[in-house]
């Protein structure tokens, strides 16, 4: 394999799909709505390290003063997005956690257990906030805004601003029920073509950019890592791994067994040597 040339941070791997596309482009420009961490579970972050720059859109106060302070460099609007202006009740799951503007999704974290605060946000829609950005090259754009992903695309206006892809999650929160209905025809209007499901979102690219597809479409594999891609410790898959790896260790099953462990990596080392 060759020397890890992108670090990917993100929860279900999407920036190496994106990175594999774009990673011709020197010094690219993203915009990344439901930006939650600068780092963990950060579809931007790995793009961040190579010299890319965007915006980031977080509603959750906690999370947008950590962005603030981690990326002093891009702008960071602490607004909620979907298609009107004004204000949106907004639904927060912890000082840490995630938060949302669907109630009927608020509903459903009540239901299993979760305590969440209910706080007044500023609304706004993309093509408004955004309307700066018109003309200009945006390489990627990531919407993932607990069940509002709809009711964003509304407000956006694709004549304005063109993505080359669009990442759309894709999925009830916390479930593996699909909701891509809701909002794929709104893509389809904008002459976006569909480029694969990763179990949690939608890939879509622009239909100027079609030959990026079947580099977004294919999924993430052994080949990835052995083109310079790897995993951060914050990812989901090597964060779970190692705790588990340490609530194993810290059993007494673990502890009571390691003579057995020893005596097998010698009995092991002595069989090499003995070759």
């Amino acid at each position: 394999m060759t020397t890890a040339t992108f670090t990917s941070y993100a929860q279900n791997m999407e920036d190496i799909r994106l990175w594999r596309a774009l990673r011709h482009v020197t010094r690219g420009r993203y915009i990344d709505v439901g930006a939650w961490d600068p780092q963990i579970d950060s579809v931007s972050r790995g793009f961040y390290e190579q010299g890319w720059r965007g915006v980031h859109f977080e509603p959750h106060p906690r999370l947008a003063a950590r962005l603030r302070a981690d990326r002093p460099d891009e702008p960071v609007h602490e607004v909620a997005l979907s298609d009107y202006e004004g204000t949106l009740r907004f639904f927060l799951d912890g000082d840490d956690g995630t938060g949302t503007g669907d109630a009927d999704v608020a509903r459903a974290a009540t239901g299993l257990g979760r305590s969440l605060t209910e706080v007044v946000v500023p609304v706004t829609t993309l093509a408004r906030r955004c309307a700066d950005l018109a003309g200009q090259e945006i390489h990627w754009m990531k919407i993932d805004v607990e069940g509002m992903e709809a009711a964003v695309l509304r407000g956006w206006d694709a004549t304005m601003l063109r993505p080359w892809i669009v990442v759309v999650e894709a999925t009830k929160p916390d479930t593996r029920i699909q909701t891509h209905e809701a909002f794929a025809p709104l893509l389809a209007a904008a002459d976006y073509l569909p480029a694969g499901f990763d179990g949690l979102n939608r890939y879509y690219v622009a239909r100027e950019h079609g030959d990026l597809s079947s580099l977004v479409e294919e999924p993430v594999s052994i080949f990835d890592l052995m083109e310079g891609c790897c995993l951060s410790p914050t990812s989901p898959f090597i964060a779970g791994h190692l705790e588990r790896l340490r609530i194993m260790e810290a059993s007494w099953v673990w502890r009571g067994t390691w003579p057995l462990r020893a005596l097998a990596s010698w009995l092991g080392g002595r069989g090499l040597r003995d070759r």
